[in-house]
């Protein structure tokens, strides 16, 4: 069948907006408990996932855990795309293209959605509107005045949440009673307004000021120069949920409420909104009607600058709390290993033989190892490197070497050492980002080079000295771990522990970076 797809209008908007959906049938498995058939989501994975649904057109994604009386948990994965200028019939049919890339999309990742096809079963993830009470849990927000230059100055902040992931929270929806968690989230922009209140608030004369009139500027200084620092690629994010009787309302949105808040102080921990007259509630049902952000209640809605400050959140806080389910477990993928080494003859000697040999017998020795094919490129100039690049698609790069604070050491066609500029490696690396997951700096120093590679998923690099040794066991325990199945953060984890158990007195600083 066709899939499902509504038309609608957000009030006070002229645009036109398209709805569809999909629902995640892999969710049974969480009550089988059959071992190797589950498995949690991946961080960068998901990431992924959602870059290219932003990237295919979709603007607003929202995630929904319905629990009703007669039926287990189901999931339900909403999306909202602008109605561009066509013909009714070409809109159709490209909607109905897009809706098949993200099932293909989804499916390799272990997710396989099946597109909602009548009105009926779409209507049946907006339930809201017959559940009704509801709530939203947001930042907790304060107005404090202060006396400035003999006059008395309102002031308005928003704490940012330190969220931990709320990845199992659904599970507090398993009850006898109807219930609905909605998880929306929407890329945005700044708006000039928020640039210039942000930049205001953040520099230092008005940093230094808040900071010395008391605990509330404190806190006012604090979460400016958080948000000033952070929201370089905003979300709008919204998390309420919706309920038969007030108890359940207020038992879910409490459990979200500490998770969300992390370990801040109650003081300024997240709160919960209830809608306090018709046109709250109306707002409110509009949102979840119609996968949108929509404020209501707030002090300082009303203001360009403040009126969305309290639903802006940084990527990581944003794929932090949008957390999809555990997914059906999946064979890992075929991956290439590009390995690259550099060890010129005027610096010491390293054994990168060794290391070599290590990390081939991993894999050798691993559960999956026909997964993983590893080529060396030995002795390496920038161009064995940049043309082994061109010839091959590689999923991790693993560059064992030399490295000072000014970047990593290759060698040049006579064999002696060249510095390779930072930028320009990070610049080649970010040209194969579409496919490349992964890269791991074995080299002295390394970390600065791994922080200009904001492209990459993941990036492993050293905090200083490496001792040859060390470098050789984190490998070892990397890719045992990659071989054996796991994702990247936990490789790196087993890596950074078989150092520490085999290479104890060699030094050894490793750091991840997620992007």
């Amino acid at each position: 069948m066709a899939p499902f797809i509504r038309f609608t209008q957000i009030p006070g908007s002229a645009e036109q907006w398209a709805l569809f959906g999909f629902s995640l049938p892999l969710f049974s498995a969480l009550h089988e408990n059959v071992k190797g058939q589950q498995a949690p989501a991946n961080p960068a994975e998901q990431i992924h996932l959602l870059r290219m649904l932003w990237q295919s057109g979709v603007v607003g994604l929202d995630l929904r855990f319905l629990k009703t009386a007669s039926a287990e948990l189901e999931v339900g994965l909403l999306c909202r795309i602008h109605v561009f200028q066509a013909s009714l019939q070409q809109f159709h049919a490209d909607c109905h293209h897009l809706i098949q890339h993200i099932q293909q999309l989804f499916t390799s990742q272990g997710y396989p959605l099946q597109s909602i096809t009548t009105e009926t079963q779409f209507e049946h993830f907006l339930r809201s509107q017959h559940l009704p009470f509801q709530a939203e849990v947001r930042r907790f927000e304060e107005i404090f005045y202060i006396d400035a230059n003999r006059m008395t100055q309102e002031t308005y902040a928003t704490i940012p949440w330190k969220a931990r992931t709320i990845e199992q929270i659904y599970l507090k929806l398993l009850t006898p009673q109807t219930s609905l968690l909605s998880i929306y989230l929407e890329p945005t922009r700044l708006t000039p307004a928020e640039e210039m209140l942000l930049t205001r608030v953040s520099s230092p004369a008005t940093q230094q000021f808040l900071r010395q009139v008391g605990k509330y500027g404190q806190r006012a200084a604090q979460a400016y120069h958080y948000l000033a620092a952070n929201l370089h690629h905003p979300f709008l994010l919204r998390v309420a949920v919706a309920a038969t009787s007030q108890q359940q309302a207020r038992h879910m949105a409490e459990a979200i409420r500490q998770e969300v808040s992390g370990a801040q102080d109650e003081e300024v921990k997240a709160v919960i909104q209830y809608p306090d007259h018709p046109a709250e509630k109306q707002a409110l049902q509009q949102s979840l009607q119609m996968l949108c952000w929509r404020p209501w209640g707030n002090k300082r809605e009303s203001m360009e600058e403040t009126g969305r400050l309290r639903y802006l959140v940084d990527a990581q806080t944003a794929h932090t709390i949008f957390r999809l389910p555990p997914r059906r477990f999946i064979m890992p993928p075929k991956t290439n290993v590009l390995f690259v080494q550099s060890d010129p003859t005027s610096l010491p000697h390293l054994r990168l033989a060794a290391d070599e040999r290590a990390i081939k017998e991993a894999i050798q020795l691993s559960r999956y190892r026909d997964n993983i094919a590893i080529q060396t490129c030995p002795d390496s100039t920038i161009h064995d490197l940049r043309r082994a690049l061109l010839n091959d698609t590689f999923h991790i790069i693993h560059i064992s070497g030399h490295g000072t604070g000014e970047g990593l050491i290759l060698v040049n066609e006579q064999g002696q050492q060249i510095s390779v500029p930072p930028l320009a490696l990070a610049k080649l690396f970010e040209a194969y980002k579409d496919h490349l997951h992964c890269v791991v700096l074995s080299a002295c120093y390394s970390s600065m080079q791994a922080k200009l590679m904001t492209t990459i998923p993941y990036v492993i690099a050293m905090n200083g000295p490496v001792g040859d040794q060390a470098a050789r066991e984190f490998s070892r325990g990397f890719y045992d771990a990659l071989g054996a199945g796991k994702d990247i953060p936990f490789a790196y984890e087993e890596g950074c522990r078989s150092a520490a158990l085999s290479a104890s007195l060699s030094t050894f600083a490793a750091q991840i970076f997620a992007n």
